[in-house]
């Protein structure tokens, strides 16, 4: 829901989210977005209480800068929140990191929303969010990592993007459903 809302954007993406770092079809629909002059916007942890979060999600953040997409990091606490909303009708609250755990493996539930208002006010909370309680991130203040930090990164980008799959071979726990079996007294019998 998230891509087709994104392909369809005409004026702005604004994406609220403790966990970034998503595959790169999603990416690839943010930088069209953006190359079709829709602004996109980026809300980010900045105070993690898992710090290797920043660090995973901040591989991405000179090729999305490079793409015309903003960012800014909520630095005031942890962020959790799973939220956006483009154009002025479509929303999402929910809880769903925009990473492939969350999308392909934990079990989470996001509502989509197609309503005006509830746009209007969950925007107008998000500007003011960005507004007193975000920094601007830019290229020139993303530090430079040394290779080997840039090579463990990345590496742990890509073995967190492929988790899902790996774990779809392990086995799991399947839930059974037994029949009932109807008990030995007649039908006004208390279960025993």
């Amino acid at each position: 829901m998230y891509r087709v809302a994104i392909r369809n954007a005409k004026k702005s993406i604004v994406i609220v989210n403790a966990y970034f770092f998503p595959g790169w079809r999603f990416v690839r629909d943010l930088h069209s977005a953006a190359e079709r002059g829709v602004e996109v916007l980026l809300v980010m942890q900045g105070n993690p209480d898992r710090p290797v979060s920043v660090g995973a999600a901040s591989i991405l953040y000179n090729d999305l800068l490079s793409m015309g997409i903003r960012i800014v990091r909520y630095n005031e606490r942890p962020l959790h929140a799973k939220v956006a909303v483009i154009d002025r009708r479509w929303s999402t609250v929910g809880s769903s990191n925009l990473d492939p755990l969350s999308l392909g493996l934990n079990l989470e539930a996001n509502l989509f929303i197609l309503d005006r208002e509830f746009n209007a006010a969950l925007r107008k909370n998000i500007e003011s969010l960005v507004r007193h309680s975000c920094e601007e991130v830019t290229a020139e203040a993303i530090p430079r990592k040394s290779l080997a930090r840039r090579l463990i990164l990345t590496f742990g980008y890509h073995v967190t993007k492929r988790m899902p799959t790996w774990w779809r071979h392990f086995p799991r726990h399947e839930q059974q459903v037994l029949p009932m079996q109807p008990s030995s007294g007649g039908s006004g019998d208390k279960p025993g």
